[in-house]
């Protein structure tokens, strides 16, 4: 009986068989590959066997450990070969649908090519390949060809020594060339313009793949796999790079505009003349930062989601290998600021790009087959879910036990430790909390504070961002304290243990379904149907968006916004709130009894569903009469220009939004 190793191995023999036996085979696999291009042929290979579907891959330790994710009970790990060595080993990664979120869980990140984002991609495609087209689908399309001509130039020797036994026999030399690269041009192509969006599947039909036929043993696809995965990574790694720059670029863009019009708005209110544009330092280039943070190379860190060949594999590697494999960093998902994140395995929730279902003759096997080849959630000794939530949740209290106290004295010690510019670390941090021009701060405050010069280098970069890391890191504690506390509140009663296991939207949902269920009809005078709103609509949520959700709410302020007053105050409107919804509970029986001074409005949704709410009345303001005279009036001078019916209509929409 064949060991598990030898079973994978002849799955990937099986499954390299079938893939061009029908072009409806290869496209799939093109389509689970374009998902995965950063991963070698042979491991697409294997997942497509396994999982055809899956969308972001990472071993056990990297969604505990770095993605505050724990994997699912019952899950099936995907087996990747690893051939490196005299004796193939096996190992095994988890797709994104198989964990489970935590507090501070970070999701796999995926980029789209929007159709703003088109005009930067083709001209930096037209500067890297050297080839322009007024449409990006053509212009795709002849970089794939050119770029087929270069690898065959290349590796032409390796790809002709591995027909022996295919219908390639079939072909002189110079007909052997040509059906590789037609083969190899499509087949890019497809997957090229199938991760950027295009939908490629209804503008190829079999003839488009002809060529695919003649690659009928393992030795021949793995050739052409290989110079497929090879160029389409090639392609989509430039194209990532330049939508994750140009997003990046627009963000700042965005960002200073807003700064510079909310500089000139408080000028304009204070009746104060609009500053001058600050003069560029004498001899010196203006506007340019020196030293800005570089994408990260393509060879990525061990301990990986993706799993990049390099270029120039030999062709006649034995399917299945995992030879020079190198594993991409998991961090590539979680979209950090100052790296280049592999987001083209992202899960994306749109379900763009997903596999088509697969037949059993597709080669990969039944369900069945594959799920007992697949490594079982208690073969590996993977521990329980309650073990991986344990330890995820003790890693995040030994970050933050006293992340929710911190006062502003506590930020400023800490900002005079471990740093290689301790005495200056605090000024400026204090300097970049004040209005000062952009170019006033580049290039000279920031550089005479850091350097004693006027050039914003390195130095100062990396000053600015030690304390932009501090401040994230301070960030995701405050997050996780805040969490915390709201959970306990809400939470009230239960084990302490038990609570710990449990995410907020769990917690929050719970309480809800003890509240009487009228209670999502009433509008209350201090908001907690607000509150009520974000918990129904956050049901699905991960901890974090609710988190996030809720702190916005309660203040009226990003959770970046913060300060140590902030806190406390977060935390009482939300017992506030708690309060004012159970006592509505306690006394929702007596007044269906009672008559009731208020309003009730009742309409249908979009979805045709009846939605009733009903307020208190309250006494109106000088400033609530005002308003009422100004529409009134508003009403009034229309005249019969809108009709009463339309003007009925705009109300009740305008008190909707309200409600």
């Amino acid at each position: 009986m064949p060991n598990k190793t030898q079973e994978y191995l002849n799955l990937a023999q099986q499954t390299a068989k079938e893939l061009t036996r029908y072009w409806e085979n290869w496209t799939d696999y093109l389509t689970t590959a374009s998902r995965l291009y950063k991963y070698s042929y042979a491991d697409q290979l294997m997942i497509y066997a396994q999982r055809p579907d899956a969308t972001a891959c990472a071993s056990f330790d990297i969604w505990n450990n770095r993605m505050n994710r724990y994997v699912r009970r019952g899950s099936k790990g995907i087996a990747l070969l690893d051939q490196s060595s005299s004796v193939p080993r096996l190992h095994y990664v988890f797709d994104v649908s198989d964990t489970g979120v935590r507090r501070n869980s970070r999701d796999p990140e995926v980029w789209q090519l929007g159709p703003d984002l088109v005009q930067p991609v083709s001209e930096m495609l037209a500067r890297e390949y050297g080839i322009r087209h007024e449409r990006i689908t053509q212009q795709i399309t002849d970089i794939c060809g050119r770029l087929v001509d270069s690898y065959w130039d290349n590796n032409s020797g390796d790809i002709l020594d591995i027909v022996d036994g295919s219908l390639l026999m079939g072909y002189d030399e110079a007909g052997q060339e040509f059906q590789f690269k037609s083969a190899a041009a499509i087949s890019i192509t497809y997957a090229v313009l199938e991760r950027c969006g295009f939908e490629p599947e209804g503008h190829f039909d079999r003839d488009d793949f002809q060529a695919i036929f003649s690659f009928s043993t393992p030795a021949a696809v793995y050739a052409l796999g290989t110079a497929v995965s090879e160029c389409s990574r090639d392609v989509l790694r430039n194209i990532e790079r330049t939508v994750k720059t140009t997003i990046r670029r627009r963000n700042v863009e965005r960002s200073q505009n807003e700064y510079e019009q909310q500089e000139l708005d408080l000028l304009d209110n204070r009746g104060l003349p609009a500053p001058e544009p600050d003069p560029a330092p004498a001899g010196k280039s203006t506007g340019q930062v020196r030293a800005t943070a570089p994408d990260l190379p393509d060879a990525a860190s061990p301990g990986a989601v993706q799993l990049d060949a390099p270029v120039g594999d030999s062709a006649s590697t034995p399917v299945g290998s995992g030879a020079d494999r190198r594993e991409p960093d998991a961090a590539d998902h979680a979209g950090t600021a100052d790296e280049e994140p592999g987001s083209e395995q992202g899960a994306a929730s749109d379900g763009v790009g997903a596999a088509h279902e697969q037949s059993e003759s597709t080669g990969r096997g039944t369900g069945d087959e594959r799920a007992d080849l697949q490594l079982s959630f208690f073969d590996a000794h993977i521990p329980t879910e309650a073990e991986q939530i344990e330890s995820i949740d003790q890693t995040e209290n030994e970050k933050s036990s006293s992340a929710f106290s911190l006062s502003q004295a506590d930020i400023e010690n800490a900002l005079r430790r471990g740093s290689n510019f301790e005495n200056s670390k605090l000024r400026i941090w204090k300097m970049l909390k004040q209005n000062i021009g952009t170019h006033t701060l580049l290039f000279e405050r920031l550089p005479a504070l850091i350097t004693g010069g006027t050039e914003c280098g390195s130095e100062t970069v990396n000053a600015v961002s030690e304390i932009k890391f501090f401040y994230d890191q301070m960030l995701g504690q405050l997050e996780f304290a805040f969490c915390d506390e709201v959970k306990k509140l809400f939470g009230e009663g239960q084990d302490e243990a038990i609570l710990g296991r449990k995410s907020l939207p769990s917690v929050v949902t719970e309480w809800m379904n003890r509240l009487d269920p009228s209670i999502h009809e009433q509008l209350f005078a201090d908001g907690t149907d607000r509150m009520l709103q974000l918990f129904l609509a956050n049901k699905e949520a991960s901890e974090h968006i609710l988190t996030l959700n809720l702190a916005k709410l309660a203040t009226d302020l990003n959770l970046s916004d913060w300060d140590a007053n902030t806190q406390a105050t977060a935390l009482e409107n939300v017992k506030q709130y708690k309060m004012t919804a159970e006592k509505f509970r306690q006394e929702a029986p007596h007044k269906e009894a009672e008559a009731i001074n208020g309003y009730q409005l009742t309409y249908e949704d979009e979805a045709g569903c009846t939605v009733t709410k009903r307020f208190d009345k309250v006494e109106t303001s000088k400033r609530g009469k005002l308003l009422y005279n100004a529409i009134e009036s508003a009403i009034s001078g229309m005249g019969q220009a809108v009709s009463e019916q339309e003007k009925r209509q705009i109300l009740m929409d305008v008190l909707r939004e309200l409600c």
